[in-house]
């Protein structure tokens, strides 16, 4: 990896959640998240294929993670930064695009400082009127759910 790369996954790093079972890794995105990365960092389709390339992320075209209606289901826990949230839908089923890191990529992750990223953040929030994120406290138990491929998802 050279230094450029490293740089440029380290400004990916600032949009990475985790699964609360410290399964998974992944990059929450939208077509809302999309644009703002592009207008604020000049993030695009190129840093995801050299991402890719260098084994950093999946190479799966089209990955996402199910949300459940709450209730009845259980909401997903996750983590983005120091926050862990509660996300879940109001439909019985919808999917949310997710960039999965790789095993390297989680690795490597742990090395970067990456803060995160509020406008980020809110971007996500106002992606769907479906997806609903709430704070969750640090105990309770722990729902998560594995990042598929999603050929049907939008």
């Amino acid at each position: 990896m050279t230094h450029t790369e490293a740089r440029r996954f380290a400004l990916f790093c600032k949009f990475v959640w985790h699964s609360c079972d410290g399964l998974y890794s992944y990059q929450l995105y939208s077509k809302e998240t999309e644009q703002l990365l592009w207008l604020r960092y000049k993030i695009d389709s190129s840093l995801y294929y050299l991402l890719k390339e260098i084994g950093l992320i999946e190479s799966a075209e089209s990955s996402a993670i199910v949300l459940s209606k709450y209730p009845p289901g259980p909401p997903v826990n996750v983590r983005y930064g120091n926050d862990r949230f509660k996300i879940w839908s109001d439909h019985d089923s919808i999917g949310v695009h997710v960039r999965v890191l790789t095993s390297a990529g989680r690795q490597l992750y742990e090395l970067c400082d990456a803060k995160t990223d509020p406008e980020y953040l809110e971007a996500i929030r106002q992606s769907s009127d479906h997806i609903h994120f709430d704070e969750a406290p640090e105990e309770g138990p722990i729902f998560g759910v594995a990042p598929r491929h999603a050929l049907l998802l939008d």
